[in-house]
């Protein structure tokens, strides 16, 4: 997922037109990588699979971050709490951890997000909050 993001950025900052993403992405693999890819685009090929960005990053993240452990990194985002950490470790586990989260996103995800963000936060400063916010309120912005 990682790569993926970062090879995104770049292209971003390159400009990058859409027709010459797979090859400059694909040209960044390298060992296993490149060949599971040669592999994969025998069969897109097979298949009749169009050769395209969201094409390759789907087969991508099927190989390198297959649904199982999406879901274990949803559940890990739905069951954080602050515990021993920070507020500020929290809230830096907490953006790595909501992108996986789909339903964060979109319309309504901001107040979600923040409402999760409070509800997992120590009773002390969750209570705080409390008194100082309207939390909905606060969510909203």
């Amino acid at each position: 997922m990682n790569w993926l993001m970062e090879i995104e950025k770049i292209f971003n900052a390159m400009e990058c037109p859409l027709a010459q993403k797979v090859r400059l992405a694909t040209f960044m693999l390298t060992a296993d990588a490149h060949f599971w890819w040669e592999g994969a685009l025998q069969r897109m090929i097979d298949g009749g699979v169009q050769l395209n960005w969201d094409n390759f990053k789907r087969v991508f993240l099927e190989k390198y971050f297959p649904d199982d452990v999406r879901s274990q990194k949803e559940v890990e985002f739905l069951e954080l709490k602050q515990g021993n950490d920070t507020v500020a470790e929290y809230a830096a586990k907490f953006d790595a951890l909501v992108r996986y989260c789909t339903h964060y996103h979109g319309e309504g995800g901001e107040r979600a997000k923040c409402i999760k963000f409070v509800n997992g936060l120590r009773d002390k400063y969750s209570d705080q909050l409390s008194r100082d916010l309207s939390l909905p309120d606060a969510c909203q912005q």
